[in-house]
């Protein structure tokens, strides 16, 4: 049974992304503001943190019998922050707040006038830093990551700047992306590793490099994919996903046996994930297109960008033919009611679609033409039910 979780029941969840690292932070001696008080005490004199992209609480409970090792470090349960993207989960999490205040809002969508260098507004791929779509032209002359990101400094920023040995342990190509810049800002020092054997290798290294007053406190960051792959292409639950969950299981208890006796690890996802039940396509009901800009998002939730003076007709015409397939909400409404965090700063707020369309139970909303590869996938997460809305923490300290 799919469970909904629109913001009106987010109380019962407070503890999000967004917490994780002010919380590791105050364990190495770095106080970088807000903490939540819910969250478990966290004893080390070093944190490594995995993310395992795709790994959802809800799929974790019904698979657990698959993963002794991550049933058996099961803690608090959170809450990945809308939408339920990697994007935007990621940047939450290394920043130390949500979309409302970092501004990325998706998986794609139109950034604000002020980021825009040149030319007319184009939506943005974040994790390829693309226009238009995942294979589009690059959108680094157009839209420069310094001026999408949110400025300031983040957590992870904060945490070298104390004098944190701060290290990233994922894809060689990540490194120095519009993404990972906007993200993290390129804080510490970059391991390549993709593999779980690559990784682990990595979350050795930064563990035992010698640096120089290497008695401070290291916080290692690592990254893993497959979870997220294998749902994606066969759906959670499948053969080839289990396999994953399996080999996932098998890399943490690893890792365990390899972590100094004063080293916690933190193991959580950036979101859950859902097989595709109803498929709606958006390109195959021209009536949709009627008054429409620009088309963002993913299939779980979209930004919609009407032409000026239509966001009326075209809430009424999407409402018709969507009916209890999604729900359908003006900007405003988004905003009062606080869909991306307590706060929306202003530029994060002009990037939002005059409407945000959120697809209900298994129903996805794709675009065949612009998203070919996206159409097809069988698993997808961007909404607010609990099997993509809900994320692990997994804790253990020697």
């Amino acid at each position: 049974m799919i469970t909904e979780l629109p913001p009106s029941r987010w109380r019962e969840h407070p503890d999000t992304l967004a917490d994780l690292l002010p919380w590791i932070g105050r364990a190495l001696g770095v106080d970088v503001g807000r903490v939540s008080g819910t969250l478990p005490e966290l004893d080390a004199a070093s944190t490594v943190l995995l993310l395992v992209d795709g790994l959802g609480d809800r799929q974790l409970d019904a698979h657990a019998h698959l993963a002794p090792t991550l049933a058996a470090l099961r803690g608090p349960v959170l809450r990945a922050g809308f939408p339920t993207t990697t994007a935007t989960s990621i940047t939450s999490l290394m920043r130390g707040e949500p979309a409302g205040e970092h501004g990325i809002i998706g998986y794609s969508f139109v950034p604000d006038a002020a980021a825009r260098r040149h030319g007319p507004a184009r939506t943005l791929n974040i994790l390829r830093w693309t226009l238009d779509s995942a294979d589009g032209p690059s959108a680094y002359d157009v839209y420069p990551p310094s001026a999408v990101g949110p400025g300031g400094e983040g957590v992870l920023s904060m945490l070298e700047r104390s004098g944190v040995r701060v290290f990233e342990v994922m894809p060689g190509e990540f490194k120095d992306t519009g993404f990972t810049t906007v993200s993290s800002g390129n804080a510490g020092r970059h391991l390549p590793a993709k593999t779980p054997a690559e990784i682990r290798a990595g979350i050795t290294t930064a563990l035992t490099r010698s640096l120089p007053r290497s008695q401070w406190p290291r916080f290692v960051y690592a990254y893993l994919s497959d979870l997220d792959t294998a749902g994606h292409m066969y759906g959670p639950g499948s053969d080839p996903w289990c396999a994953a969950l399996r080999s996932v299981d098998a890399f943490v208890a690893d890792i365990l046996t390899d972590l100094p006796s004063d080293v916690a690890l933190v193991v959580t996802g950036d979101h859950g994930m859902l097989e595709a039940g109803n498929v709606v396509d958006l390109d195959a009901e021209p009536s949709l297109e009627a008054g429409v800009a620009r088309i963002a998002g993913e299939a779980r939730v979209r930004h919609v960008y009407a032409a000026d003076g239509a966001v009326n007709d075209v809430a009424d015409t999407w409402r018709e033919l969507l009916g209890d397939d999604a729900l359908v909400a003006p900007r405003e409404q988004v905003l009062a009611e606080c869909w991306y965090g307590p706060r929306t700063r202003s530029a994060a707020a002009a990037r939002i679609g005059d409407l945000v369309v959120v697809a209900r139970d298994r129903t996805i909303l794709t675009r065949p033409g612009a998203e070919p590869g996206e159409s097809r996938m069988v698993g997808h997460h961007g909404g607010w039910t609990a099997d993509e809305l809900l994320v692990p923490l997994l804790v253990t300290a020697h």
